[in-house]
């Protein structure tokens, strides 16, 4: 049963089916060949989205759209470069500052990286910052990325 619906999702991805549409038809197929009733299904899609921990992404995505709307995540971005932007390499100690800031707000890593990543990567590019080290400095988000990363000169 598996071999088939694995081989099916392969053959509508080969044919060039949108993945939502493979996705959904060999997961169909699983259900016809594994004899789960099919009066079943409703109930079980609506008990399985009925969880908290699925409640809070669309809640994050929100939170995160808002404060970006509100200038909330560049009054913390100036919050940072105030505190460490003076010192040598502070926009990358900056970066990595308010994404602290940013992650005790929201609570959730990829809202972090959406808001504040994409939002400073530019400024570095433009201090002189390689792309690789511009782009290494705020996934990170921890201590230790306040290591030797310079701009270029």
């Amino acid at each position: 049963m598996v071999a088939a619906v694995v081989v099916s999702f392969v053959v509508l991805v080969a044919l060039s089916t949108p993945i939502v549409f493979a996705l959904g038809l060999s997961g169909m197929l699983g259900l016809v060949l594994g004899n789960f009733s099919l009066q079943k299904l409703p109930s079980a899609l609506v008990a399985g989205s009925q969880s908290w921990v699925l409640l809070a992404v669309p809640t994050f995505i929100f939170a995160g759209s808002l404060m970006e709307r509100c200038g909330m995540s560049y009054a913390l971005v100036n919050l940072a470069r105030g505190l460490v932007g003076w010192v040598r390499g502070g926009l990358g100690m900056s970066v990595v500052l308010a994404e602290y800031f940013f992650s005790g707000i929201s609570g959730s890593t990829i809202a972090d990286v959406s808001a504040i990543g994409s939002m400073l990567t530019p400024p570095m590019l433009r201090a002189g910052y390689r792309p690789e080290h511009a782009r290494r400095w705020w996934p990170r988000r921890r201590p230790w990325a306040f290591s030797s990363h310079r701009p270029s000169s």
